[in-house]
């Protein structure tokens, strides 16, 4: 189920990009709005590679121990999301 992705106006699935950007904002306490956050529960719920992706960024959360930098580099939740996508893929 990793193809959720939708093109053009109106569209109410996201792109894995536009999760894992809307995943920092969140865990950077940013705040998202009522309807990015409908979009983003419908995408994880539906992208097994996307709920990776988030259990992985909000792991130190969770168990509080954030070392160093309070947030992920985004270079870094980049290739995050990036390896996970391989995995899905069968390209690992």
């Amino acid at each position: 189920m990793s193809n959720v992705c939708t093109k053009g106006k109106g569209k109410w699935m996201l792109s894995c990009n536009e999760v894992s950007e809307l995943l920092s904002f969140q865990r950077d306490q940013i705040s998202i709005g009522m309807i990015k956050k409908f979009q983003l529960k419908l995408h994880l719920y539906m992208c097994e590679m996307c709920k990776g992706f988030h259990s992985i960024i909000t792991l130190p959360d969770k168990e509080g121990k954030l070392s160093g930098s309070p947030h992920m580099p985004t270079d870094m939740k980049v290739r995050i999301l990036h390896n996970l996508e391989s995995k899905a893929h069968g390209k690992i």
